[in-house]
């Protein structure tokens, strides 16, 4: 427990009340990182595993900037056609995706894909998770739900601000 990072896995090993997540992303650090020894050995859907995976993925993508060879960390660029590019880049997040056109020496879209936009979509991952968290921990107190819902909104997520709100649940037979 002597660094931030050690303390961070250690919580999060212990953290044994949070219900796993169900579906890890795909491109996600915890598939991508699912081969490291340490990551191996833990439940994938667990915020152990997403902590340890997000920790390499930040080791690995800092290691050439601090040898002084940075590089950005491209997974694909590459262009369909003449005015049309892509670019996915790899993020302690997930992946990054940029897409641009241009036509007649103007851009004509652009667009932008984060992580952050897969795993809160509708019926994205983070989404799932925090599905999963909810309908298990519906009978805890509202302050214990609530920590646990922040850790998984870290864990998939540490880099946004965000806020919580709980609706009131549905007096009986008001529904």
């Amino acid at each position: 427990g002597a660094t931030p990072a050690a303390r961070l896995l250690a919580r999060a090993i212990d953290a044994s009340e949070v219900p796993p997540h169900p579906a890890p992303a795909p491109g996600s650090p915890v598939e991508r990182c699912a081969a490291q020894v340490f990551v191996a050995q833990l439940d994938p859907g667990s915020l152990a595993a997403h902590h340890a995976a997000r920790l390499f993925e930040l080791a690995r993508l800092a290691a050439p900037y601090i040898a002084g060879m940075p590089h950005a960390a491209f997974l694909a660029a590459r262009s369909h056609a003449p005015g049309h590019g892509r670019a996915e880049i790899a993020c302690a997040r997930g992946t990054l995706v940029h897409e641009v056109e241009v036509a007649d020496g103007r851009i004509a879209r652009c667009e932008m894909c984060s992580p952050t936009d897969v795993a809160f979509a509708p019926y994205g991952p983070g989404r799932m998770w925090l599905q999963t968290v909810a309908d298990g921990t519906l009978s805890w107190p509202c302050e214990q739900r609530e920590a646990v819902m922040r850790e998984v909104v870290a864990a998939i997520d540490p880099c946004m601000e965000y806020r919580l709100t709980f609706a009131a649940l549905a007096k009986q037979g008001a529904l």
